[in-house]
């Protein structure tokens, strides 16, 4: 589910009718507000809701939309859970076979660092594929245990993938199952996230060694977007951290999702953050 104008619309409709909903809040504080501004809050919100019900009918009475509500709760729930589940298999309570996957990638800076230098040399497809093909094997194994955990908890659905994505790069989502790092995020703190650039060289190693290449492109794109919605939102551990607006996230989305392979492998190499999107 998206909130995009023309994506979704059911989505967007929803999160418009809470804010109109957060505008009918301020309404019933009219007596303590400007005389007249109550009034005006309360008619903008009736005449809101009645248009957005038009469009998109609430399933649980005008205004409510708990149908729509649930779905967000839940896609948000198994965001939540596949992060948790991920951080628990590579990194906080790896099984042996994923330890020795890790391992055998040996130094993922200088992994990223050979990448960074084939995309300078417009050689990625065929140097690069050179460089991991010793790899192979360690990384037909990483593959088949990462996608393992894709699967378990998105089931072949894109777009539920694509959010918990967006959701990682926007940091807002606060595990408490996790004391003193409860935000899944890459890395932390204000330092560029690092972690995007090392995962991205491994993604490509997969790919130019046609490892699940089909797969790990479709994940890439979800990489590339949660690298470019991090580095604005610029998200901190331990903190609820505000989301992108609704169109800004939009935006993004529209960028790096129609963005090619070499489009993003220029992306990565060009330095921490990408730049701007307009």
């Amino acid at each position: 589910m998206g909130y995009a104008s023309g994506h979704d619309t059911a989505g967007t409709v929803f999160v418009l009718r809470r804010l109109a909903q957060e505008s009918a809040a301020a309404a019933a504080l009219a007596p303590t507000l400007p005389t007249g501004l109550g009034q005006r809050l309360a008619n903008l919100t009736t005449n809101t809701i009645a248009a957005l019900d038009a469009l998109v009918p609430s399933a649980a009475g005008p205004g409510l939309g708990a149908d729509m509500a649930e779905r967000i709760d839940s896609d948000t729930a198994t965001a939540m859970d596949f992060w948790f589940d991920f951080d628990n298999r590579f990194h906080d309570a790896p099984s042996p076979e994923a330890i020795q996957a890790m391992i055998g990638l040996g130094d993922m800076d200088a992994l990223a660092d050979t990448f960074v230098q084939r995309v300078g040399e417009g050689a990625v497809s065929t140097s690069y594929k050179d460089d991991v093909a010793p790899l192979r094997a360690t990384l037909v194994a990483l593959s088949a245990l990462q996608l393992a955990a894709f699967d378990d908890h998105f089931h072949g659905d894109d777009e539920l993938q694509r959010l918990a994505f967006e959701h990682f790069g926007q940091g807002d989502l606060f595990d408490e199952r996790r004391s003193g790092n409860e935000v899944h995020m890459m890395d932390a703190g204000l330092t560029p996230p690092i972690g995007y650039h090392r995962w991205w060289a491994i993604l490509r190693a997969m790919t130019v060694l046609d490892i699940d290449a089909a797969r790990w492109q479709a994940i890439g794109r979800h990489v590339a977007l949660a690298w470019a919605v991090q580095s604005e939102a610029r998200p901190r551990q331990g903190m609820h951290n505000t989301p992108l607006p609704p169109a800004r996230l939009a935006a993004l989305r529209a960028f790096w999702l129609a963005r090619t392979d070499t489009e993003i492998d220029a992306a990565i190499a060009s330095g921490p953050r990408p730049a701007p999107v307009p």
